[in-house]
C-alpha cells in the first residue's frame, strides 16, 4: 500500500518548514512500518520551499 503525505508545518519563529518536526514525523511513521520512497520539495515561483511531499510505502 502507498500513501502521499504533504508536510507544511512551519517553525514558530521563522517562515521555513520545520525540518526537525518533519524528521520526527518520518521516524514515527517508520516505527509504524511506513518507508519513505520519495521526498520532493514544493517551492514558490521565487524558489522558497513551502512544503514537502512524501511518497510512503507500507511493508
Amino acid at each position: 500500500m502507498q500513501k502521499v503525505l504533504e508536510f507544511k508545518k512551519r517553525n514558530f519563529w521563522s517562515n521555513k518548514v520545520d525540518l526537525d518536526l518533519l524528521n520526527e514525523k518520518i521516524t514515527a511513521l517508520n516505527s509504524q512500518g511506513w518507508i519513505v520512497e520519495s521526498l520532493c520539495s514544493n517551492t514558490t515561483i521565487l524558489g522558497f520551499v513551502i512544503s514537502y511531499t512524501l511518497l510512503m510505502k507500507h511493508e
